[in-house]
Order: structure tokens, then C-alpha cells, then sequence
């Protein structure tokens, strides 16, 4: 069963010419969660490249730890040397009524 997650990812570089990482982590993202929800934003500040990227769907992945791995392992290592931080969330479905909150 897919699981509802989001993905918030703050990748930072020293700066370079305009919109580099910011092209870098758009292609990335849209290779590995192609067709899910995607959010980035970019800024130069003290002479360093911030995007900020939010990620949204359905997927495989069962817990937060699953959903890490798949990141990973399956991102560029170039771009996965610039995260700064992040924030991820997988919300298990629930079985029964969601209005009364029993199963």
C-alpha cells in the first residue's frame, strides 16, 4: 500500500554561476520522485547557494527510514555532499473511518 510522505530537503554550495544547484537539484529530484508534488526556491546569501526543496506524494515507502535509504542511494553523491539538512514524514494510511477515528 502507498503512503503519503513529504520531503523537505536544504541544500547549500559554495556559490557559483546563477541557478547551478538550483538546476542541479530540480533534475535530480524530478529523476527520483518523477510525477509527485515538488516545491524549490533558491537564494544567494554570504556567498553561498541555498535551495530549498519540498517533495510531496504517494510512494512504496513504509517508514522514514525506508524513504532515506531510497534518497541515498539513489542520489547523485555531488548533490547529496551539498544537503544541509532535512525533514521527512511518511503518514501510514489508516483503516476505517476517518471522520470517527476508529478502526
Amino acid at each position: 500500500m502507498e503512503q503519503e510522505f513529504t520531503l523537505e530537503l536544504c541544500f547549500v554550495h559554495p556559490a557559483e554561476s546563477e541557478g547551478v544547484l538550483e538546476n542541479q537539484v530540480r533534475g535530480e529530484l524530478g529523476r527520483l520522485f518523477a510525477g509527485h508534488y515538488q516545491y524549490i526556491t533558491s537564494k544567494r546569501e554570504q556567498e553561498l547557494d541555498i535551495v530549498l526543496a519540498e517533495v510531496r506524494g504517494k510512494g512504496a515507502w513504509n517508514d522514514e527510514e525506508q524513504l532515506l535509504d531510497y534518497f541515498e542511494q539513489n542520489a547523485d553523491l555531488e548533490l547529496l555532499d551539498t544537503v544541509s539538512g532535512f525533514r521527512l514524514e511518511v503518514l501510514k494510511g489508516k483503516k476505517g473511518c476517518s471522520c470517527c477515528e476508529r478502526g
